[in-house]
């Protein structure tokens, strides 16, 4: 199998994954990354910085804890812009999310996160090339809830493995989020779907 696929519009690149990593489950990875064993962990993985989507996933976040006792939001990064954490956490904190979300700074521990997580959420459309984190988070068996666009929509099947949404539409991410919450049988069932298409058509 390929580990690049091209488009025929434009270059644009989806570079295969090792899935190996991501499918045999990490039972003790919510213990030590001290996240609620009982909660349905909704993870966002992107640099904390400016326009890659954070103020979106808060806004989703705050809109899903009024409702949904069991929502726990994570987001995590390795890269951050200080200036940009400042004005981040300022906004989280006004919108009283304590105790409902966390922020993790990693290593190497992707897989053990990914393995924690229920619902993986990318706000950001990238155009060049499709970011690995996806196919990571897909090869896991978590439902993606991402942006439509002409290369997601070639690797995320909308309604199948996931749910594509229009950029910044707060309401239809609540909207699907919420699907998923109540449905654990559909976000069971969507991540599978996700995990075979990564494993067929993704991997190396």
């Amino acid at each position: 199998m390929n580990d690049i696929h091209k488009t025929n519009q434009q270059k644009v690149l989806i570079k295969n994954i090792d899935y190996k990593p991501y499918i045999n489950p990490e039972v003790d990875a919510r213990y030590y990354l001290q996240l609620p064993p009982e909660k349905t962990i909704i993870t966002m993985i992107s640099p904390l910085k400016r326009d890659c989507g954070h103020c979106f996933f808060l806004e989703v976040a705050r809109k899903i804890v009024e409702i949904y006792e069991n929502a726990h939001f994570l987001i995590v990064h390795q890269e951050i812009d200080l200036d940009f954490q400042k004005e981040f956490n300022s906004i989280k904190t006004s919108y009283n999310l304590r105790g409902r979300f966390d922020i993790i700074k990693f290593k190497d521990e992707i897989p053990d996160i990914l393995k924690a997580s229920d619902i993986f959420v990318f706000p950001m459309a990238i155009e060049n090339e499709f970011p690995q984190i996806i196919l990571k988070a897909m090869a896991t068996g978590l439902p993606v809830v991402s942006i439509k666009s002409n290369l997601f929509q070639k690797v995320i099947l909308d309604q199948e493995t996931g749910f594509l949404i229009d950029k910044n539409d707060v309401e239809s991410a609540f909207q699907k989020i919420s699907l998923l919450l109540e449905n654990p049988d559909l976000t069971e069932k969507m991540g599978k779907s996700g995990q075979e298409r990564v494993i067929q058509h993704f991997s190396r």
